[in-house]
C-alpha cells in the first residue's frame, strides 16, 4: 500500500503543472517581496486581515459597504422608465443578453444591456440578485479603475426583464478583432491590454470580487483601440468573506464551448473564482498571440496533454510562453495571481524581444528571399519522387510481409542444404 501511494504522489507532482517540458523556460518568482510578505506574523487575531494571506483581498471594510448598495429602481413598464429620462434609440434584438444604444438624462449618449429573466437559470437569477447588481453598482457609480464602465442606473421591469444602463464604449470586441482576417494585431498593443486586464483583475481581487466571465466578447475597445473596457458583469460574485475569513467556493460549471476560458477545476469540484480569472487572462494571451484557443472543454484529453500539443503545434514566443506556464498550472497553490503577473519579465522586455518567435525555445533563423526561391524548387521536385504517406495499418501489414519471406527464404536454404548432402552421400 505504500509504495502505491507513493507512486500516486509522484505521478500528481508530474501532471501538476501543464507544459512541464516548457519548465526550463519559465522565469523565477520574484523574491524580494514575497520573503517579507510571507515573513509577517499571522498570529494576532486583532489585526488579521486578509491581506496577510497569498491571493487575498487587503480592504475587507470596503466590502462591508457593498451591503448597504441599493438594488435596481422596479417599474411595470418601459414607460415609467421614460419618466426618469431613461430610453432606448435602437430596435431591440429579443435575446437572452442584448446590448443597444440608448439616451439618459440630459441626452447623454449610453448603453444598455438588456436581461431576461425568463430564459435564464435559476442560479444565475440568484447570483445576479445577490452579487452582481451591488457589484455593478459599487463598481459604476465612481469607476474603480478606468477599465470599468460608469453604470447610471439599473431598472427592473414587470420583475421579467433588467435595463442596465451604462456608459458608451466602442462596439468592436477583442472577438471580433480576432476572427477578423484582414486585422494586424500589433505585439505591443496585445501586452498594454493585458496589462490594463491584469491591473483591473488585481483591484477587483482587493475588494474580493471575482468576475467570473472574462471572455473575448466581454473585452470592448475604444475607437483608438488603446485601453479596453471590461464588460458583462452579470456572472461578478464575492470570493471572500470577511466576517468567517474564509473562501466563498463556486459551484461546478457545465462543459460547453462558452465555457473554454475555465480552468479544469470549475468543471469538477467546487472551485475559486479568483483563481479562474488569472486563468482567463492566460487564455486572452493566447487568443492574441496565435488567434486560437488553447484549450477545449469538451476534449477528451486532459489539459495538460492539450497544452503542449497547442505549443508544439503553434509557435510562441519564448517570453509569452514562460508566462503561460505560469498561468496554466492545475494545481491552484501553485498558480501565479495577479500582482505577481505585473512582475513578470512580459510586462519589462523591450519589444524587439517579443517579435522573435520561437518553437521549444529556439528562434527561428531568417532566410533570404533567394534562398527560400532555391528551396521552394526542390520540394516541388522531392514532392514528385516521393511516395505517398503510408498509413501505419499498412505499415504493420509491409513489415509482416518482409517477415514472412525472410523465414520463407532461410527454409528454403535448410532445405537445399539438406537435398546437396544426400546427393553427396
Amino acid at each position: 500500500m505504500k509504495r502505491n501511494k507513493s507512486k500516486s504522489k509522484s505521478s500528481y507532482k508530474s501532471s501538476s503543472r501543464i507544459g512541464a517540458s516548457c519548465q526550463n523556460n519559465s522565469s523565477t518568482r520574484p523574491s524580494s517581496g514575497l520573503n517579507s510578505f510571507n515573513s509577517r506574523k499571522i498570529s494576532e487575531t486583532k489585526s488579521f486581515e486578509a491581506s496577510n494571506v497569498m491571493g487575498r483581498p487587503k480592504l475587507c471594510a470596503q466590502m462591508e459597504k457593498m451591503n448597504t448598495i441599493s438594488g435596481p429602481i422596479k417599474v411595470n413598464s418601459v414607460k415609467e422608465m421614460k419618466e426618469h429620462k431613461y430610453g432606448i434609440k435602437s430596435k431591440v434584438k429579443w435575446a437572452t443578453d442584448s446590448i443597444c444604444m440608448a439616451n439618459g438624462p440630459d441626452h447623454r449618449p449610453m448603453i444598455v444591456k438588456i436581461l431576461q429573466l425568463r430564459q435564464c437559470t435559476v442560479r444565475y437569477k440568484l447570483t445576479m440578485e445577490r452579487y452582481s447588481l451591488k457589484i455593478m453598482r459599487f463598481i459604476g457609480q465612481k469607476p474603480l479603475f478606468h477599465t470599468f464602465p460608469i453604470i447610471y442606473e439599473i431598472f427592473l421591469v414587470s420583475n421579467q426583464t433588467y435595463y442596465i444602463y451604462m456608459s458608451a464604449s466602442g462596439e468592436r470586441s477583442l472577438y471580433k478583432l480576432i476572427t477578423d482576417k484582414h486585422s494586424t494585431i500589433d505585439s505591443e498593443k496585445v501586452r498594454t491590454w493585458l496589462h490594463q486586464l491584469t491591473e483591473s483583475v488585481n483591484v477587483i481581487q482587493k475588494y474580493g470580487i471575482a468576475h467570473r466571465f472574462l471572455k473575448l466578447r466581454h473585452l470592448l475597445l475604444d475607437d483608438d483601440d488603446k485601453n479596453i473596457k471590461i464588460v458583462g458583469w452579470s456572472k461578478s460574485v464575492l470570493f471572500w468573506d470577511p466576517k468567517k475569513k474564509k473562501v466563498l467556493y463556486q459551484n461546478k460549471e457545465r462543459k460547453s464551448r462558452k465555457n473554454n476560458f475555465l480552468p479544469p477545476e470549475a468543471f469538477h469540484r467546487l472551485y475559486d473564482p479568483s483563481k479562474a480569472d488569472v486563468w482567463a487572462l492566460g487564455i486572452v494571451l493566447v487568443a492574441l498571440s496565435t488567434r486560437r484557443y488553447p484549450f477545449h472543454v469538451r476534449a477528451k484529453n486532459k489539459f495538460s496533454t492539450q497544452w503542449r500539443a497547442f505549443v508544439r503545434k503553434h509557435p510562441m514566443n519564448p517570453i509569452v510562453r514562460s508566462l503561460c506556464n505560469r498561468i496554466f498550472v492545475i494545481d491552484t497553490k501553485k498558480r501565479i495571481h495577479a500582482r505577481e503577473m505585473l512582475l513578470h519579465d512580459y510586462f519589462k522586455v523591450m519589444n524587439k524581444q517579443l517579435l522573435s518567435s520561437s518553437v521549444r525555445g529556439k528562434p527561428l533563423k531568417k532566410q533570404n528571399k533567394s534562398k527560400m526561391k532555391k528551396k521552394s524548387k526542390k520540394d516541388k521536385d522531392n514532392k514528385k519522387t516521393k511516395p505517398k504517406s503510408i498509413s501505419k495499418f499498412h505499415k504493420h501489414i509491409i513489415q509482416q510481409k518482409s517477415r514472412c519471406r525472410y523465414r520463407l527464404s532461410v527454409h528454403l536454404k535448410q532445405v537445399n542444404q539438406v537435398h546437396c548432402r544426400l546427393e553427396v552421400n
